[in-house]
């Protein structure tokens, strides 16, 4: 398998799991967010805009986006004991990311440098 074909997948990727974080969060499904969302910043963590490129939708920048978003949901509706790690995981690989959870109001900034 040559390399473009690698990162064509790895879009793929990012494209998945996006719709899969975005669509539980429309069906109000913390669980499946949560799945599918530290999957997806676990990604865009390891591939750092480095290898998939930066353009369309579905790419590391729209994977943070949706990332925050997830983390925002899943705090204020609850996910149940056995995900939490994964939801503090996702806040933490934000946050090495250059982003800053507040807890109230529930919302995200960037870090100060």
């Amino acid at each position: 398998m040559d390399i473009e074909r690698l990162n064509k997948l790895g879009k793929k990727a990012y494209e998945s799991l996006i719709i899969c974080t975005q669509g539980a969060i429309e069906e109000g499904e913390p669980e499946h967010v949560i799945i599918c969302g530290s999957a997806l910043v676990k990604l865009a963590q390891a591939e750092g805009a480095n290898y998939f490129g930066n353009e369309g939708p579905y790419q590391y920048n729209s994977a943070m986006e949706t990332g925050k978003e997830a983390v925002k949901f899943a705090k204020k509706e609850g996910v149940p004991l056995w995900l939490e790690d994964h939801k503090n995981e996702m806040i933490k690989i934000l946050g090495d990311e250059g982003w800053e959870f507040e807890s109230n109001p529930c919302r995200w900034r960037r870090k100060k440098r």
